[in-house]
């Protein structure tokens, strides 16, 4: 079995062991009146395993693979309602990404937001640009050259963690991404 096989095959056993989520409806999928007090610092949630993730947010609403530019980029994704996606690296979270819809924000960013309302809030940026052919990408999303991406690197964590913002040509945040720099 390929690493790859072996990390899905782990992560789905977990998902058949924890507790099991309503059953799919209108009502299901709707984002909750309130949401869980890890979601409102989701850079927190790196770093985690399962069981600590399915304790502080439950099941996710669904799972999905994010396929790299090779075999060993891909990744497994816990999405929740409320627009947050966990991604895993053998049994920990590496990676919390938010996209358009989010409910969350990431050091008080919402896709939605302005590029310049990054830049206020968090400073010059360690790296910028297009990311025409997606290889460097960390989370395989800048695709095409009417994105643009910065990167910040962020102090006061155990690890390096970044905060990857990227924005359409209007300069509106279409996806925003914190992750361990080192993984």
């Amino acid at each position: 079995m390929t690493p790859l096989g072996l990390r899905s095959a782990m992560l789905l056993a977990l998902l058949a062991l924890a507790p099991r989520a309503t059953p799919q409806s209108a009502e299901a999928t709707a984002p909750p009146a309130t949401l869980p007090a890890a979601a409102t610092a989701p850079e927190t949630l790196i770093g985690l395993d399962p069981a600590a993730v399915f304790a502080r947010l439950g099941t996710p609403h669904s799972l999905y693979v994010a396929r790299g530019a090779e075999p060993w980029q891909d990744d497994a994704v816990f999405s929740y309602d409320y627009g947050l996606d966990l991604y895993w690296y053998r049994d920990r979270v590496w990676q919390v990404g938010l996209a358009k819809g989010s409910l969350v924000a990431l050091f008080g960013l919402k896709p939605g937001d302005s590029v310049d309302k990054a830049f206020s809030l968090l400073g010059q940026p360690a790296w910028s640009g297009g990311n025409p052919s997606g290889a460097s990408d960390p989370a395989g999303s800048v695709g095409t050259p009417s994105l643009a991406a910065w990167e910040w690197s962020l102090p006061n964590a155990p690890w390096p963690l970044r905060l990857r913002a990227v924005a359409r040509a209007d300069g509106v945040l279409e996806e925003l991404y914190a992750y361990r720099a080192d993984f």
